[in-house]
């Protein structure tokens, strides 16, 4: 696997000590070229002429060369439904504006060869989960990016994880911004396109007292849909030295 795991596993350990959830904005601006590793993630099966046919999926970002970084709920789905033959490959796309049945492109997309999922996620989403555990990682094939697929964009904006401790180093009063696929602000529900949104912090822990970074978009209470699983939460804007702190999950 040209050494995919070595890297992939060394990735996935520093991430699970750091990679908090968050509720997130599904609604935003359109995030066009400012945060080109966010990508999304999606499935493939053959209609009845052979013809591949994309599926919904999920957002992730590229922490390293080949490796992708999604939530364990996101991951345990595309490994069982690879496995289970309902779906015949999985692809990575780093263009902001995913792509549907008609506009599928071979040449736009990176291939996945390889999902993991934390296994130390309990999985099923539930109350009593930890979700600091909800992480998996893909490994991609560069090789086998298309030409067309901005993979060269995206890890030329890989964000830096946090170091152990680095959430305690911000104060009450930092912002953050959340990217991911979903709906654009004033856009179509049918339209989904990679946004940002800023956030600020509400709380570090939810109503079972667990430890969760709770954001949220103008004092509100937004909540995530699929297509915006696994955003990831830059500090700041996340321009000149991207870092993020968490990826958004679905609140269950």
């Amino acid at each position: 696997m040209r050494g995919f795991l070595p890297r992939a596993l060394a990735t996935v350990a520093g991430a699970l000590l750091l990679a908090l959830p968050a509720h997130a904005v599904t609604n935003g601006d359109f995030d066009d070229g400012n945060h080109p590793a966010v990508g999304h993630v999606f499935g493939t099966f053959l209609d009845p002429n052979g013809n591949p046919f994309p599926t919904t999926g999920c957002t992730g970002v590229l922490i390293a060369e080949e490796v992708f970084l999604t939530s364990g709920e996101c991951a345990s789905i595309f490994e069982d439904s690879l496995a289970g033959g309902f779906l015949n490959a999985a692809w990575v796309t780093f263009d902001p504006l995913m792509p549907s049945s008609t506009t599928f492109n071979r040449d736009k997309v990176v291939p996945v060869v390889s999902v993991y999922v934390n296994p130390a996620w309990p999985g099923g989403g539930t109350q009593a989960a930890d979700n600091a555990n909800d992480v998996g990682v893909l490994l991609l094939d560069g090789a086998g990016a298309g030409p067309e697929s901005l993979y060269a964009d995206a890890l030329g904006g890989i964000p830096a994880l946090p170091s152990p401790g680095r959430l305690d180093t911000l104060d009450g009063g930092q912002l953050y911004t959340v990217v991911a696929m979903g709906a654009p602000r004033n856009g179509f529900p049918t339209e989904q396109t990679r946004n940002s949104a800023a956030a600020v912090l509400v709380n570090t822990t939810d109503n079972f007292g667990r430890f969760r970074l709770l954001l949220t978009d103008n004092h509100t209470m937004p909540c995530i849909a699929g297509e915006s699983e696994a955003g990831p939460v830059y500090i700041g804007d996340g321009l000149s030295s991207p870092e993020i702190v968490a990826l958004a999950i679905n609140p269950n």
